[in-house]
């Protein structure tokens, strides 16, 4: 074998061309060592350049090591082509020892060197020694068993071609020796051969080494050695979990289940609403049995009802709400489900929008069932209370009820009820007689009962008393439960001016109307109005203590409602403010409390000139005299009986230093004063309160008159003026000296009263009552 170092000569005598290489800048230098990495993936067919700087080609052992056999020596190929032959038009069977043989023989004709061949300088050129040690030979050995068969085919036609010689031979086989990925040795024998070799579908990504590496691996080891133990013991727990199952399947499930149930129970009376929730789910749903069985559940419908019924008895409604909710998501069949939470919603939470929404669901399923029909009916008229606009509604579901199921006595009342709403006289009076004539009612009698009531009332608000009472009685007679009843029979005993029995009837409807859950907002109002009357009738007992306590109540309630908009502003309880601020103004003296009671009234659209007249008095009473003005001017405006309203308002400009205006008005009242004087025979003030009252307005103007007069004379410097207030103020001493001499024996009977109250300002300050207010 020749030695590199021999040719020395002959590559001296290329010198003369060495100035052309000088032109030529050097290649860059690529580390081969690089290519130990996973190559990162690319598509076939890029040109990638993997060309390195020339290197010293190592001595190459014996070319028998590069055996393509397998370990079998048995000559023959052992790869099988699976999935991937016809793809590359291999057929499984096929020796290929003849093309391995060549590929051999061709490497035996090298011996133990490679001389690199290189087609400018072939003549010139040295060949260079390029060795594989036996180390080497194993690892390429390894990679070539892992590369895919038209791969490896591919390598050794290059091989027996000589088209991989000299640095590409040598890169070639670095790769193999260092164990690389197929797909990365596929791309360097497409920029050495510029031939594409398409891998099989999935074929591994790995190369041999990386395979070794993985072996050794948690999740390799996991799979082959810790999985199927796992898989014994879970297939162990299994079988023990479904004789467990099937054992207490039949025997505990049941017992158990009816003990969390009953359990469950006790718990809503006990008042822990979540673990009795809690319980039933365990009953129904199931439970667990130690920490990986699950105990399966025993639903029962009733149970559903039972407990929504016992939460909604504690009054615990968003607990009865889901089971109602459950009960009709479990059984969606059952129509007495949608029924009983439709009546649940209208009835006990007063949510009608959702109650008409599940109404409507049942009828889905059976859409002509009568008492679905007819409690849609009636969740429309008790929602017609705050949207009247759902009346149409009602009568719309009574009458599909009437074409179908006749006159039925429980749908003319409900008929009956819509036409009280809508106020149609001539249809309440024609079905009015129709029940008024009947000896039984084939009805709800609780129902029948407040129906009858109703027409009662309406009567009594026409006026017609005489109509309403044999209604009223015919309802107490089928049942006295009703809250209605008692409450329109006070009605009826304060028309009869019948005290003893309005109080009692009060007593009654109040006692009766506890006892519901919720209330709709016809019988908030109702409540309200009790109160309000019960109050009434202990201040005319003088009991004012009791008359305060009613009408808290009944502010509690009112407020408590309108927060949770249950009622508006109306008149008919602003009223109770009204009560309750006179309770403080006349009785208690407590005027800042009544003045915000008078507030509360007027916001709830409750007010009238005597309400007007108090709160100017407090105002001014309070120096807050730009507010009495305006309130006194309401109060001269609302009230029939002006004179004290004109009085207290001419008062109050004096305050506000309006004097022209105060002189105008007193001058003004001064000749009412004379012309009703004049309209009498005779004045005889300590007989007749009226004409007492007359007199001591004359005091009070002439009083005032004379102080006006006398601040205009120090304003304007005049005489006149001066001389004037000193007219009026004997006038208004002449008229108290009448009003207090005994007419037969000339002596004051009463010294004291000949001295009017006046302002620090020598103005008599406004009355305090107006004459409404007493």
């Amino acid at each position: 074998m020749e030695s590199l170092s021999d040719d020395t000569e002959d590559i001296e005598e290329l010198g003369d061309l060495s100035a052309d290489f000088d032109e030529i800048a050097e290649p860059e230098e690529i580390d081969l060592s690089e290519l130990d990495s996973p190559v990162e993936e690319f598509e076939l067919g890029d040109e990638i350049d993997l060309t390195s700087p020339e290197e010293d080609i190592p001595e190459l052992g014996g070319i028998e090591e590069l055996s393509l056999d397998d370990e079998g020596g048995n000559g023959e190929m052992q790869f099988s082509l699976d999935d991937f032959g016809d793809e590359f038009n291999f057929q499984e069977g096929i020796s290929f020892d003849d093309d391995m043989d060549a590929s051999l023989d061709s490497l035996d004709t090298l011996g133990d060197t490679f001389l690199m061949e290189d087609q400018d300088d072939l003549e010139n050129a040295e060949e260079e020694i390029f060795e594989i040690s036996e180390e080497n030979m194993v690892s390429l050995q390894d990679t070539l068993r892992i590369l895919p068969l038209n791969l490896k085919l591919a390598i050794q036609d290059a091989l027996a071609q000589a088209e991989l010689t000299g640095e590409r031979y040598q890169k070639m086989v670095e790769l193999l020796i260092k164990g690389s990925s197929p797909r990365q040795i596929s791309a360097e024998f497409y920029n050495i051969t510029g031939k594409k070799i398409e891998l099989p579908r999935g074929y591994q990504k790995q190369s041999g080494r990386e395979f070794e590496i993985k072996k050794i691996g948690f999740f390799y080891q996991f799979k082959e050695k810790g999985w199927p133990f796992v898989r014994l013991t879970f297939m162990i727990l299994i079988a023990l979990g479904f004789t467990v199952f099937v054992t207490f399947q039949f025997i505990y499930r049941p017992l158990q289940a009816m003990v969390f149930y009953n359990q469950g129970l006790d718990k809503i009376e006990e008042y822990d609403f979540d673990e009795a929730e809690n319980l039933f789910h365990k009953a129904y749903f199931g439970w667990p049995l130690g920490n990986f069985i699950e105990i399966e559940g025993w639903p029962l419908k009733k149970r559903f009802i039972e407990y929504a019924e016992a939460y909604s008895a504690q009054r615990d409604y968003t607990h009865a709400s889901k089971m109602y909710e459950g009960l009709i998501g479990e059984f969606r069949d059952y129509l007495d489900g949608y029924l009983k939470y439709g009546k649940f919603l209208t009835d006990v939470t007063g949510d009608y929008e959702k109650s008409a929404e599940i109404l409507s669901l049942g009828l889905d399923q059976s859409l002509h069932h009568y008492k679905l029909m007819l409690a849609l009916g009636d969740n429309y008229m008790r929602w017609s209370e705050e949207d009247p606009a759902k009346l149409e509604e009602a009568r719309y579901q009574y009458a599909s009820v009437l074409a179908r199921y006749r006159n039925r006595d429980e749908v003319v009342l409900r008929m009956l009820r819509y036409f009280l709403a809508r106020k149609d006289d001539h249809n309440i009076r024609m079905l009015g007689n129709i029940f008024n004539k009947k000896s039984t009612i084939k009805a709800d009698s609780y129902f029948s009962s407040e129906t009858l009531s109703l027409l009662g009332g309406y009567f009594i608000d026409t006026n017609n008393v005489s109509e309403a009472k044999d209604f009223l009685f015919k309802a107490e007679k089928i049942n006295e439960t009703v809250p209605e009843v008692h409450y329109q029979l006070s009605r009826y005993f304060n028309k009869t001016y019948n005290l003893g029995q309005e109080k009692s009837a009060l007593q009654k409807a109040l006692y009766f109307i506890d006892q519901k859950a919720i209330l709709s907002t016809n019988q908030v109002f109702m409540k309200i109005g009790i109160y309000r009357r019960r109050g009434e009738l202990h201040f005319l007992e003088a009991s004012f203590d009791l008359a305060e306590n009613e009408y808290s109540a009944g502010i509690r309630l009112l407020e408590d409602s309108q927060e949770r908009g249950l009622i508006g502003t109306s008149s008919d309880v602003g009223g109770l403010y009204a009560d309750m601020g006179d309770l403080h103004y006349d009785i208690l003296n407590d005027l800042n409390s009544a003045l915000e009671y008078y507030l509360n009234a007027e916001k709830n659209q409750y007010s009238n000139g005597d309400i007007s007249y108090k709160k100017g008095y407090i105002y001014y009473d309070q120096q807050e005299f730009d507010q009495a003005v305006l309130e006194f001017e309401k109060s001269l405006e609302r009230m029939e009986e002006k004179r004290s309203s004109r009085y207290a308002l001419a008062n109050t400009m004096v305050k506000r230093r309006n004097l022209f205006g105060a002189r105008n008005l007193y001058r003004e009242l001064l000749r009412e004063l004379k012309l009703e004087e004049s309209n009498l025979p005779y004045l005889i003030p300590e007989d007749i309160i009226e004409h007492r009252s007359l007199m001591n307005y004359f005091i009070l103007v002439y009083n005032n008159l004379a102080y006006v007069e006398y601040q205009l004379s120090l304003r304007s410097r005049d005489p006149g003026r001066q001389s004037q207030a000193l007219v009026y103020l004997a006038k208004a001493a002449d008229y108290a000296d009448r009003l207090d001499r005994d007419p037969e024996t000339g002596i004051r009977s009463r010294p004291e009263d000949s001295q009017e109250t006046t302002t620090s300002n020598g103005c008599t300050a406004p009355g305090r009552d107006s004459p409404d207010g007493g």
